[in-house]
């Protein structure tokens, strides 16, 4: 297998862990280390914030719809709504297992790896 990087971009955030890309070419990316979530759009070599949210961050994948979910390590995914950018629990629940990562097929099936609330 080759990779090519075909365009670099600048960002604000430390570390860039999470990317996925929306269908109109802005981004969502985060960074746990500082718990920092943003959705941004690329101006030239440089990813304008559009949305910003403050929360731990364990996994992202986009809906047909184009809405993010995320988990942020508790038990329940999050979703922010492509829409209107407001922050919501979705009803996937794993209590009182906490989620740490998440992947969606392309029907929209959700599937989650979790752990125990205790000390590893």
């Amino acid at each position: 297998m080759r990779l090519k990087v075909t365009k670099e971009f600048e960002t604000e955030m430390k570390c860039v862990q999470f990317v996925c890309v929306c269908k109109d070419n802005s981004l969502w990316i985060g960074d746990d280390t500082s718990k920092v979530l943003q959705k941004v759009k690329p101006i030239g070599n440089k990813l304008k914030p559009i949305l910003t949210f403050n929360t731990a961050i364990h996994g992202i994948v986009l809906t047909q719809s184009n809405d993010l979910i995320f988990s942020n390590s508790g038990p329940t995914l999050k979703q922010i709504s492509d829409k209107t950018g407001q922050l919501t629990d979705t009803k996937y629940s794993v209590a009182p297992l906490c989620i740490m990562s998440v992947h969606m097929l392309d029907n929209d099936t959700v599937i989650v790896g979790a752990m125990t609330n205790e000390p590893i």
